[in-house]
């Protein structure tokens, strides 16, 4: 694993694999998925509902009873991430206050909120990690990221009871300042990873029928998808993962070797690193004043920001090479190379990459940013 200072996970809810991947409903994931890394076969734990939020924060079931107001004394994530002097926080759309961890006020639902249940934080000073989620945008803008992040939208956009272009819709909307923050950009080391609680009642993989069992019983099949600038572009896993996979990978990512439960002897999902969201610097491969354009791809569709990685070649010494959306200049450097984050609106977009060395050339795609 590459090591990370800022690692996320934010869990949506009760939606299959099928109903994600290629939903034309949900088009701003499917541009990350495109973009970053999937696992294909990766199954919820459960059909309990908080059951998952444990398996990923605890290696284990805890409870399956979802109105429980009990507090729980179980190995979990914040004793590994205090233990290595790591910072965390829980950004929970809705929640009535900071620190809170009372029962459900909806939209927040405690049991979206594994942390609330826990005696380390529950009955220390550690619930004040307990934020809302608007909190995410001060630290963005302050700087001051946890080292883990656990990210919860509230029942009205987490596509449980709203449907998944609502929930797409969100996403987009307040991901796009994370993904845009420093962590994110080339460079950078953060790593997001967005997963499903579990899958439809009638999808009971890994087993052939659906008893609701807690323990690694078949919650079904969901869409995870593993976003960062180290996270190879496009990559697609069939490795079978479940939650405590997830657990693991981000305390790996962040320099920790132990893992509570069953996170502890979990595949770990470091396949998907180990190269950047650019297959390497690009080259110029045209005639003569010529613009190559490596990354995006005309045609494709993506998400904010665009990588832009792009080349002249020419036998004359290039003066700059700049990038134009729609006619409007939008970037520029010295020389004959550009490796660059550039945030764009969402919308169908002329993108034009221009250099000159006394004589103006360039190259023109069309793109589509969800």
């Amino acid at each position: 694993m590459p090591a990370s200072d800022h690692v996320f996970v934010l869990m949506e809810e009760n939606h299959s694999y099928e109903q994600v991947v290629g939903n034309t409903n949900m088009p701003y994931l499917n541009s990350l998925i495109n973009s970053n890394g999937l696992a294909t076969n990766y199954d919820a734990n459960s059909h309990y509902l908080i059951p998952n939020y444990f398996w990923i924060t605890t290696g284990q079931y805890v409870t399956t009873y979802d109105p429980t107001q009990a507090v729980f004394n179980v190995d979990n994530v914040t004793r590994y991430l205090l233990a290595a002097g790591k910072t965390w926080k829980a950004y929970e759309q809705s929640i009535p206050s900071a620190g809170y961890t009372g029962p459900t006020v909806e939209p927040y639902e405690k049991n979206h909120d594994p942390f609330s249940y826990l005696t380390d934080v529950v009955n220390s000073s550690q619930s004040a990690n307990i934020v809302p989620f608007t909190q995410l945008a001060t630290d963005i803008a302050n700087n001051q990221l946890p080292n883990y992040g656990f990210i919860t939208p509230n029942s009205n956009d987490d596509g449980h009871t709203a449907n998944l272009a609502a929930a797409d819709k969100w996403l987009s909307t307040n991901l796009k300042p994370l993904l845009a923050s420093p962590a994110f950009q080339p460079g950078g080391n953060g790593v997001l990873i967005i997963t499903f609680d579990e899958s439809l009642d009638t999808d009971c993989r890994p087993l052939t029928t659906c008893p609701k069992l807690p323990e690694n019983g078949g919650g079904g099949r969901v869409a995870t998808v593993v976003i960062g600038p180290n996270v190879k572009s496009g990559d697609k896993s069939s490795t079978f993962y479940q939650h405590p996979s997830a657990l693991r990978t981000m305390l790996l990512a962040l320099g920790i070797n132990g893992a509570p439960g069953a996170a502890k002897n979990a595949p770990s999902m470091d396949e998907f690193f180990g190269g950047s969201s650019s297959p390497g610097p690009c080259v110029g491969t045209g005639a003569n004043q010529t613009v190559t354009i490596c990354t995006p791809s005309s045609g494709q569709t993506l998400a904010s920001p665009v990588h832009v990685t792009a080349a002249a070649t020419d036998s004359q010494t290039v003066k700059y090479i700049e990038i134009w959306v729609d006619g409007v200049k939008k970037y520029i450097v010295p020389g004959g190379t550009l490796d660059t984050l550039l945030p764009m609106t969402s919308g169908t977009h002329r993108f034009t990459v221009q250099t000159n060395d006394g004589v103006s050339f360039k190259t023109t795609i069309n793109i589509t940013v969800q």
